[in-house]
């Protein structure tokens, strides 16, 4: 996405990643390469989305989401964000306030009232976690969930015997899901 036109009334911040609840040394949003930032002031922003870029929207009151960084696109200013990570292959457990390394899914978590948006290329779909029902899918392929879910990571083989990273969620609640492999924050899998 990019600005097609905004008022010269708005100002601009960029928001830093949280840790402990304490500002990190790099940028909230995709690992610094689409930082977020505070816009303040009345007036009007104008953005051009790419045709194959879907935006959700999801409204929380006074509950919360994991998101997965790179699928972040924006959030209101009412809500409340921490990072972390879920730490990718067949022992991880639960997300933790770490750095991430290259076998990891940066996470946001976010709370509060207010909304927040979602990018992903190809689109989303969203299943139903429920106990006796969970849900495993690629690690590429995870937007985030809402709920009382636990993930833990695993791997599997696919039909070519590629190794492929993913997620075991269970619990109850909601996955969001991009249709589009490592399509979360608009990044085509190509």
């Amino acid at each position: 996405p990019r600005i097609v036109c905004a008022d010269a009334h708005l100002a601009w911040v960029a928001e830093a990643a949280r840790v402990n609840g304490q500002p990190a040394d790099r940028p909230l949003g995709g690992g610094g390469l689409n930082p977020i930032h505070r816009i303040e002031g009345d007036g009007h922003l104008t953005l051009a989305i790419p045709r194959d870029i879907t935006l959700a929207r999801v409204n929380l009151a006074g509950e919360s989401i994991y998101v997965n960084e790179d699928a972040l696109f924006g959030f209101s200013g009412g809500l409340e964000w921490e990072n972390g990570t879920l730490e990718l292959g067949e022992s991880s457990g639960a997300p933790s306030q770490s750095a991430p390394s290259q076998s990891a899914v940066s996470l946001v978590f976010l709370e509060g009232t207010g909304e927040v948006l979602l990018a992903a290329a190809g689109g989303f779909t969203r299943l139903a976690v429920e106990r006796g029902h969970s849900v495993s899918l690629a690690a590429e392929n995870l937007v985030g969930w809402a709920g009382r879910i636990v993930p833990s990571a695993m791997a599997w083989n696919d039909a070519t015997g590629r190794t492929v990273q993913a997620i075991h969620l269970s619990g109850e609640g909601t996955a969001l899901v991009a249709l589009v492999p490592g399509a979360a924050g608009g990044r085509s899998a190509g």
